[in-house]
């Protein structure tokens, strides 16, 4: 039997537009408004969090970045290989 490449192409372009849904989200959100009306101290540290937070999802953002690039490189590779298996099938030179 011989082995076989099956590539949900839908599939991975979805996956794709979720990522780059995903990171744009994190791209645009802040917690800079976030505050507690308890203390300055519980403020404080909650300002401390979404600061780091802040420059995580940025490092977040950036690896999604490369995520969607991969995937779209992806979809069309393997859509340039069927393109051009179809073209050959059917007498065409692609």
């Amino acid at each position: 039997m011989a082995d076989q490449i099956v590539i949900d192409l839908g599939w991975v372009d979805d996956l794709r537009a979720d990522v780059a849904s995903t990171r744009s989200r994190l791209s645009r959100d802040s917690g800079d408004t976030a505050s507690i009306g308890s203390s300055d101290k519980v403020n404080g540290a909650l300002r401390d969090f979404l600061d780091k937070w802040d420059e995580r999802r940025g490092d977040l953002a950036e690896t999604l970045q490369s995520v969607e690039e991969a995937l779209e490189a992806i979809n069309e590779s393997f859509t340039a290989t069927e393109d051009e298996l179809l073209a050959q099938l059917n007498g065409e030179t692609p």
